[in-house]
């Protein structure tokens, strides 16, 4: 792990000062909560926060609310970053969502949100927004319907299914697009699910791109 004399708020400052590598470092946010994060000093011109990637499946993805909560794998391998740092990350600046995905064939895909942002803990990691989609050519935009949901485990069901679709789906995820209970179709739990079971058809790597909002 690269050590620094300091601690940024995140790798757009790690870039600010020079630091041009691709590697994991430790950060302070704004609000004085310490965590190491993987930093993408290249896509799109670098400072983007990895905060989920997936290759070969062999990180297991059905876990529970806590586990979720705190993040879990190797962050320079297959990871969740965690909800907390998530909520932690977003509340003090606005970000751009991106999510890569290479193909089986080569072909490699994107889809961007331009406002990212989670809740707290106390609101249930809710998906509070989005923003605008954009993406690769014929990519829909699947993850809309999952906005302003609340965060889903296996032992803390918060979708709006008579499911529970974290343990349909084997994941943690911000299931189901509706706002009333029994409103949303089966087929919706697994909408959009990044952190779905692994088939091994797709690589994807989800990110957190934006510069500070006081730059």
């Amino acid at each position: 792990m690269r050590q620094c004399e300091w601690f940024p708020n995140d790798c757009y400052q790690l870039r600010q000062a020079g630091i041009f590598d691709n590697a994991t470092f430790t950060i302070q946010t704004l609000d004085f909560l310490y965590m190491n994060v993987s930093c993408d000093m290249t896509t799109d011109g670098g400072v983007g926060r990895i905060f989920q990637r997936r290759f070969n499946g062999a990180v297991n993805f059905d876990r529970g609310w806590e586990e979720y909560k705190e993040g879990f794998g190797i962050l320079n391998l297959e990871f969740w970053l965690g909800n907390e740092n998530l909520h932690h990350l977003t509340k003090q600046k606005q970000y751009t969502l991106r999510i890569d995905l290479i193909t089986m064939s080569g072909e490699s895909l994107r889809k961007t949100y331009d406002n990212f942002t989670v809740d707290g803990e106390v609101g249930k990691y809710r998906l509070v927004s989005l923003g605008e989609f954009d993406g690769t050519p014929g990519l829909i935009d699947a993850m809309s319907c999952h906005e302003t949901m609340n965060f889903s485990t296996k032992d803390n069901d918060n979708d709006c299914s008579e499911e529970n679709c974290a343990i349909w789906t084997s994941s943690g995820w911000w299931f189901n697009g509706g706002s009333e209970k029994n409103a949303c179709p089966r087929s919706w739990c697994k909408h959009a699910n990044l952190n779905g079971l692994y088939d091994g058809r797709v690589i994807f790597t989800t990110e957190l791109h934006g510069t500070p909002k006081w730059s």
